[in-house]
């Protein structure tokens, strides 16, 4: 018996920690249970011939039922465990929508398919799926429709900015639509500049291809800051963020890339067993952590591929400049770029909104909820590489995230001088205790992408809005 009340204490200890450590615990306990039911109370009549075949099937029966309880018992503290770990099987569900074939991207930097383009660095592939969302990637690279031509007939409203800008876009656009419409008394559409991973000047470029195709803006918001902030070293400011990774590798680099393609194929493969067994509460769980496991090595690989030291060739690594501190260079850049967004507005009579984006890892800007702090703080103890880490002296990417802010917020100031209209968002969320980040990076969810998207809309300036055309 003792045996069996420390199995049980075991249990209940890792029943929040490895699924599959708790699953062979409960199965050895629930076998155990059954054994001992089965067990004769006194010796057998050594004339019951019976005996021994009745013993086999109440042992069967046993076992069964022992293991269909602890298979139920399985899915119970699953059905528990997801809302407190994971958040929901719908969004279980989307995200391993996304990565059924994950393993067939071309890129390794990123969890979308992103291609070299000439002018903007790099674009969504058209006819990939960013992760499980259902929406369209235009002929160009860009999320949702150009609004070219004919429909750019309604005032136009442009997003320009990296990740957090695209999925804001893709959860909130049609909040903001409706709001800005609201203000206006005239249908607004908006149209998506934004592609993961972009910094300055990337933004400015995105804005003038746009308005190069055609394109007409009645008003911009640039939403950005992250990717200014962080990943600076050893990449080349000037150049877009993982460059080197994207047009060529050598030796090395290609021993990564190529396991980061198999760990994605791995992905893929877990993803497809998963979405073929029934959709259980249980599966989904195990079906996560494995995912979490893949994914947590693929980051683990990349941020060795971005560290990795190359020999130099301009084409991939750019021109060798002088810079002592990048992180302060990075933030002169975002703030000159965003001037040069408010000139390019004030020649083609468009308005410019430029919002800081929050981020988790800022102090004082977050009630965060027990998931968020379980699951969605993990850069405050990963390491810089080494040499990253004794050039700015810092010991973590939370740290270094910190420190990039800092150094945005106070650029800041030359934007308030130049006339632009900047708005710091980075405490947007301060008085939200739920759960609103939806990884350790920056990204939220829908109700905090549409808690921005109704302060978005209060700011943004309708004054230049062209005229309603003339009814024919």
């Amino acid at each position: 018996m003792p045996c069996t009340i420390s199995g049980w204490r075991l249990s209940f200890r890792l029943l929040s920690a490895d699924p599959w450590v708790t699953i062979c615990d409960l199965t050895f306990a629930a076998s155990y249970f059954a054994f001992r039911l089965e067990a004769p109370i006194g010796p057998m009549a050594p004339d019951d011939a019976h005996g021994e075949p009745r013993r086999v099937v109440r042992r069967f029966w046993l076992v069964a039922l022992a293991s269909i309880g602890t298979y139920l018992l399985l899915e119970l503290c699953a059905w528990i465990l997801i809302p407190l770990t994971v958040g929901s099987l719908d969004d279980i569900a989307r995200d391993r929508s996304g990565k059924l074939h994950s393993g067939t991207e071309r890129t390794a930097a990123d969890g979308e398919s992103l291609v070299p383009h000439p002018f903007v660095g790099f674009v969504l592939e058209p006819g990939s799926r960013y992760f499980g969302y259902d929406v369209t990637i235009t002929e160009h690279g860009f999320l949702g429709s150009m609004l070219l031509g004919d429909e750019a007939n309604e005032p136009v409203v442009a997003i320009t900015g990296g990740s957090f800008a695209m999925r804001f876009w893709i959860d909130s656009h049609e909040l903001l639509e409706r709001l800005l419409t609201e203000r206006l008394q005239r249908p607004v559409r908006t149209v998506c500049l934004a592609v993961s991973a972009h910094r300055q000047p990337q933004q400015l470029f995105s804005a003038l291809y746009y308005l190069t195709l055609g394109g007409q803006i009645d008003a911009l918001i640039n939403i950005d800051g992250f990717n200014e902030a962080v990943n600076n070293e050893p990449e080349n400011p000037l150049y877009p963020w993982g460059w080197a990774a994207r047009i060529g590798a050598g030796r090395d680099e290609m021993i990564l890339i190529g396991t980061i393609a198999s760990l994605r194929q791995s992905v893929a493969r877990a993803a497809e067993i998963a979405e073929a067994l029934p959709s259980t509460p249980m599966v989904n769980l195990v079906w996560k952590a494995w995912d979490n496991h893949l994914q947590k090595s693929i980051v683990e690989r990349n941020l060795q591929l971005a560290a990795h030291e190359r020999e130099y060739r301009f084409y991939r690594d750019g021109p060798r400049i002088e810079i002592d501190d990048q992180q302060r260079y990075a933030a002169r850049l975002w703030s000159h770029t965003s001037i040069l967004l408010k000139r390019l507005a004030d020649a083609h009579h468009f308005s410019y909104l430029h919002v800081l984006q929050p981020n988790q890892y800022l102090p004082g800007t977050k009630r965060y909820s027990e998931q968020e702090k379980r699951k969605f703080l993990l850069w405050e103890n990963t390491p810089l590489p080494p040499a990253q880490a004794a050039r700015i002296r810092l010991r973590t990417y939370a740290e270094e995230a910190r420190r990039g802010y800092k150094m945005l917020q106070d650029e800041a100031r030359r934007l308030s001088e130049s006339g632009v209209a900047y708005h710091d968002f980075t405490t947007i969320y301060a008085d939200q205790p739920q759960t609103l980040y939806i990884d350790s990076c920056c990204h939220v969810g829908r109700e905090g992408n549409d808690i921005f998207a109704r302060k978005v809309a209060a700011l943004v300036d309708l004054s230049r809005v062209r005229p309603k055309p003339p009814s024919k």
